[in-house]
């Protein structure tokens, strides 16, 4: 399976902080807001200093800043700052505050995934990645090419690629742009 999302269809919604993206949720006919879901795919624009994360129980979380620096305060577990495209682990239920004004990435999954995400700078040279189950390519800051099963992408910046039951993908770019890589295998 390949599913391009283009940014047209994408839709932003407001939440106390600023605004969020979804960009794909698997199963697609599931719910985020009652988390019937195994895992979902957003961004988000925080446009205070300092915001609440909702509570999420059961739901395991991968974040990155793409923008600048986001402290991340973990009551009773751990406090962290990210620099633009460091990641932190962290449980849905745990009590969490960010301070700092960013564009973020999110990677939520149930206990039955495991997941990993990863900025690489992509150039002409040929980035080739192994798909183990699930690989979501996040083209954020401008234009990439990926090519899948004999068959050319073109990711404009802000959109993704789904990408599953292949072996591995090549992945190149005119310019010296980045893309955020998240591999999702069922555990």
């Amino acid at each position: 399976m390949i599913k391009h999302i283009k940014k047209e269809i994408l839709t932003t919604n407001t939440w106390s902080g600023g605004t969020t993206t979804e960009l794909f949720l698997y199963p697609e006919n599931g719910d985020y807001k009652s988390l019937d879901f195994d895992y979902r795919l957003s961004t988000a624009s925080v446009d205070v200093e300092s915001s609440n994360f909702t509570s999420l129980p059961g739901i395991n979380r991968l974040i990155m800043s793409l923008t600048g620096p986001l402290e991340l305060i973990h009551t009773d577990q751990h406090s962290i700052t990210l620099q633009p495209f460091e990641v932190d682990a962290f449980k849905g239920e745990w009590s969490t505050t960010s301070k700092g004004k960013v564009v973020d990435f999110n990677l939520m999954y149930t206990n039955d995934y495991k997941a990993s995400m990863v900025v690489k700078d992509v150039s002409e040279d040929v980035l080739e990645i192994i798909v183990n189950d699930t690989l979501a390519l996040y083209a954020f800051d401008q234009s990439v090419t990926v090519g899948c099963d004999s068959m050319i992408y073109e990711l404009a910046q802000g959109e993704m690629l789904i990408i599953s039951q292949m072996d591995f993908v090549t992945i190149q770019s005119k310019d010296n742009n980045k893309i955020v890589i998240c591999n999702i295998e069922r555990k």
